[in-house]
């Protein structure tokens, strides 16, 4: 009966020693760890969704709120209309091919492959 209640307590023991071990660690990582340059602050602006939906005007007004302040600010930015975050609302005036039924999706019948089918025959 001592043998149990000693190895219980040293295992307690054991365990508590291994948890303030990990708090240790923990603390001096979040200490390390070092803040972001202030650089990287309009990337910050830029992947928030109130960006994406804000115009060119208001979007100007959010960067330069977050520029370091050795930078210039920027009146217009250059962005191809490709990389818009978000879709359109209304659909073109002039898009009749959404219009038009789509042909239903052949499946293929045996492997895509043709490497795979040649050997599937040669099997047969």
């Amino acid at each position: 009966m001592l043998a149990a209640n000693l190895l219980v307590n040293v295992i307690a023991v054991g365990l508590i020693v291994i948890g303030l071990g990990l708090l240790w660690v923990t603390f001096s990582y979040w200490k390390s760890a070092t803040p972001d340059h202030a650089a990287l602050a309009t990337l910050e602006i830029m992947e928030d969704r109130r960006f994406g939906r804000a115009d060119d005007g208001k979007r100007v007004e959010m960067l330069n709120k977050v520029r370091p302040s050795g930078e210039a600010p920027k009146e217009r930015i250059e962005e191809p209309p490709v990389l818009r975050r978000e879709p359109r609302t209304s659909k073109p005036s002039n898009d009749k091919s959404s219009d038009k039924p789509r042909p239903a999706e052949s499946k293929p019948t045996g492997p895509i492959d043709p490497l795979l089918s040649r050997h599937t025959e040669e099997g047969k």
